[in-house]
């Protein structure tokens, strides 16, 4: 979650994407269609950078917060199946 402005962004493994919602209103604003295949996991560091692990392109895609029409994808081995935080809020 994105603490500033309350966005959360959740895999939607079945849809290929990520959903992004504004908790502080309850409400889905939209989902981010970049077929993400088998996307797994979601997190954002402390720069605002979002992450996704995406295990059926064995790919983990990155774009900044607010910004997801410039996703990127990187490709990885062994089908990432999720993401973890670190402390300072590395996503590794």
């Amino acid at each position: 979650m994105h603490l500033d402005s309350s966005i959360l962004y959740v895999a939607h493994t079945s849809n290929d994407s990520v959903d992004v919602i504004d908790c502080s209103q309850d409400k889905y604003l939209r989902s981010i269609p970049n077929n993400l295949v088998a996307s797994q996991g979601s997190g954002i560091n402390e720069k605002d950078v979002v992450f996704t692990s995406n295990r059926g392109e064995n790919t983990v895609g990155v774009f900044d917060h607010g910004k997801d029409w410039g996703l990127d994808k990187i490709k990885v081995g062994g089908r990432p199946n999720g993401l973890a935080s670190t402390p300072r809020g590395t996503v590794s």
